[in-house]
C-alpha cells in the first residue's frame, strides 16, 4: 500500500507515524516544491526508508491507497483540485474548506468538492475523546449546559480562531450530546471576537453550548477541557516513554484514554467503504461550516 501526505506541517508527522502503524510501505511527502518536501522529512522524520519527497506533480501521476491533507485551511480546495477522483481514500484535516475565504459560496464549493471525492472524510478527534468519556464514565444527568474551553499556541487571530478550533469543540458535543444534527432548532446564536480569543454561545430551548477558545503561539503546552453541568472533564497530557499520552479526568477518577487522533485515523481508515460512516463524517462537516458562518454574522467585538 501507498500514501500520500500533502504538507509540511507537525500534524503531517501525526498522520505519518498513524500510517506507519496502518503498515504502509511507502508514503509520499508532497510539497509545492521537492525540496521543501525533502527539507520536511530530513529534520521531521525518524527511518525515513518509507519516505519519498515530491512535488504536487505525482498526485497526477500516480494513485494512492490513501491521500492525508494537511496544508494550510487556504489552500485545502485548490490542492484537493488536483487530486485525481479515482482515489481509494482521501483524509483532510479540518475545517475542509474555509467559510471566511469563500464566505455565501462555501456551500457551492463543498458541494463541488464530495460530487468530485466520494471517499472523503474530514478528521475530528474529539469525536473520539466524547466516545472514551461516554465509555469510561457513567453520567446519567440530562445535559442543560455544555462548556467546552481550548487554549492552544497557534497564529490565529479574531474569527480565525473560531475557524480553526470549532471543529474540535463543535465535534465534541456532537459526541458527548449524541445528536444528529446541532444546527437545529436554535433559539440564538452569537459570538464575542478579540485579537486572541474568541467566544460563541449556542441557546436552544432545553440546552445552552459555550466554546471559549484561545490562540497564542507563545503557549507551550494546548488546554482542552469541558464542563457538563458545570462538573469539569478534564484532559491531561503527558510524554511516557517517548509518547503522547492522553487522560480523562472526572469526579476524582482519573484514566488513561487512547490518542483521539490515532483513534480516528485507524477506524477511519477501516470504514472508508461504510456509508453510514463517510455520511456521518459529511453530514458534521456541513453543520459545522454552517454553525461557522452563522457565528461570522453573529458577532460582538
Amino acid at each position: 500500500m501507498i500514501a500520500a501526505i500533502i504538507g509540511s506541517t507537525k500534524i503531517a508527522k501525526i498522520h505519518y507515524e498513524n500510517l506507519v502503524k496502518l503498515n504502509y510501505k511507502k508514503i509520499y511527502f508532497i510539497s509545492r516544491n521537492k525540496s521543501r518536501a525533502k527539507n520536511f522529512i530530513k529534520n521531521n522524520i525518524e527511518g525515513t526508508k518509507l519516505c519519498e519527497p515530491e512535488n504536487y506533480r505525482i498526485l497526477r501521476k500516480l494513485k494512492f491507497d490513501i491521500i492525508v491533507n494537511c496544508t494550510n485551511t487556504e489552500f485545502h480546495y485548490e490542492s484537493i483540485k488536483l487530486i485525481q477522483n479515482n482515489q481509494k481514500f482521501l483524509i483532510i484535516e479540518k475545517p475542509l474548506i474555509s467559510s471566511i475565504k469563500f464566505k455565501k459560496n462555501y456551500l457551492k464549493v463543498l458541494n463541488k468538492i464530495y460530487k468530485n471525492q466520494k471517499n472523503l472524510i474530514v478528521c475530528y478527534p474529539m469525536l473520539f475523546l466524547g466516545k472514551s468519556f461516554l465509555k469510561n464514565f457513567s453520567y446519567l444527568k440530562k445535559v442543560k449546559k455544555l462548556k467546552i474551553y481550548y487554549f492552544t499556541n497557534g497564529k490565529h487571530k479574531y474569527e480565525k480562531i473560531c475557524e480553526d478550533l470549532l471543529p474540535h469543540g463543535y465535534s465534541l458535543a456532537f459526541s458527548i450530546l449524541k445528536k444528529i444534527n446541532l444546527t437545529k432548532k436554535i433559539v440564538e446564536i452569537f459570538s464575542r471576537v478579540k485579537k486572541n480569543s474568541w467566544y460563541g454561545k449556542i441557546v436552544y430551548q432545553n440546552l445552552e453550548i459555550e466554546f471559549y477558545f484561545r490562540q497564542n503561539k507563545t503557549y507551550k503546552k494546548s488546554n482542552f477541557y469541558f464542563k457538563l453541568n458545570n462538573e469539569l472533564v478534564a484532559r491531561p497530557t503527558k510524554i511516557l516513554k517517548n509518547k503522547f499520552t492522553n487522560f480523562l479526568k472526572f469526579r476524582k477518577k482519573k484514566i488513561q484514554v487512547a490518542n483521539p487522533m490515532s483513534d480516528f485515523i485507524i477506524y477511519s481508515h477501516k470504514n472508508f467503504n461504510n456509508a453510514k460512516w463517510l455520511n456521518e463524517n459529511k453530514n458534521l462537516t456541513e453543520q459545522i461550516l454552517y454553525i461557522n458562518s452563522i457565528f461570522l454574522k453573529n458577532k460582538n467585538n
